[in-house]
């Protein structure tokens, strides 16, 4: 290794590994990463969180508003509700639903 490559790498902290000639991270600089990287998982873990409870939310919406059994959509910017043509049929049951016992 050049005097260059030394310099810089020591300016970063790192260290080699004399038997091997291997860079190696300076604890310090391990210590931050591995904390960013567990810092990125835990926000990770709370936006599947929060989508858990708009599904939650939804769902509860749903149930309250008897959307259920329609096909339904829900705009969540404007709150409208749009009901396909086949499940706004005033809670009549479906052809193929009908007679069978």
């Amino acid at each position: 290794m050049s005097s260059g490559q030394d310099q810089s790498a020591s300016s970063l902290g790192s260290r080699t590994d004399s038997k091997s000639g291997v860079l190696r991270m300076a604890p310090r600089d391990l210590y931050r990463l591995r904390r960013a990287h567990l810092m990125a998982r835990r926000a990770n873990l709370r936006a599947q969180y929060a989508q858990q409870q708009l599904d939650e939310m939804s769902l509860e919406l749903e149930r309250r508003y008897g959307l259920l059994a329609k096909d339904a959509t829900l705009d969540m910017k404007s709150g409208a509700i749009a009901i396909s043509a086949a499940s706004a049929r005033d809670g009549q049951p479906e052809p193929f639903a009908q007679g069978v016992e």
